[in-house]
């Protein structure tokens, strides 16, 4: 009993280390990817609509862990592949594509949390997360000004120390 117990164990550890690589390689394939299209000038205006981009995003989103999908909504911010539109004062003051466009996917329970708390905002400024689901998400000390969640589901959403200026919540299912 205490054997099958022990490999039963061992079996779990096994399985959860083989899907954090997983998790991991998929994350490095796509910071890769990602590199070497900036590298050959693929993600500047002149190449709308990133198809490359968005194909690689997608397929990795799809498959990414939440973590992971927060690690790379972080990512895409401070490359200024997403929220590129400037935001100053909280409202839109230019209107830009975002590079890599988010609509229509899945980020329930993720968390987006500033790694210093009420000292420095997340900056998401000016990100469109048109048409997606958010069910349970978290947003801690995020700066959301300008952020546009059109037509997206937000249920049990918190939004704990974050700002919302010039939000945009146009037929969001809301909830809880």
């Amino acid at each position: 009993q205490q054997q099958k117990q022990q490999a039963e164990k061992k079996q779990k550890f096994d399985f959860e280390q083989s899907r954090e690589l997983r998790q991991q390689t998929l994350y490095d394939e796509f910071l890769n990817n990602i590199y070497k299209l900036d590298k050959d000038g693929y993600l500047n205006d002149t190449k709308n609509p990133w198809a490359f981009a968005n194909a690689y995003y997608r397929a990795a989103h799809r498959q990414w862990d939440t973590i992971r999908k927060g690690d790379v909504i972080q990512f895409l911010k401070e490359k200024q592949l997403i929220g590129r539109n400037n935001c100053t004062g909280g409202c839109r003051t230019t209107k830009l594509d975002d590079i890599i466009r988010l609509n229509e996917l899945n980020f329930d329970n993720v968390q987006l949390t500033s790694q210093t708390g009420v000292l420095n905002q997340l900056n998401l400024q000016c990100v469109s997360f048109d048409q997606v689901s958010m069910s349970n998400a978290i947003f801690s000390f995020a700066s959301l000004n300008g952020v546009s969640f059109d037509g997206g589901r937000l249920d049990k959403v918190k939004f704990d120390g974050s700002s919302l200026a010039c939000a945009s919540f146009n037929g969001v299912n809301l909830s809880g």
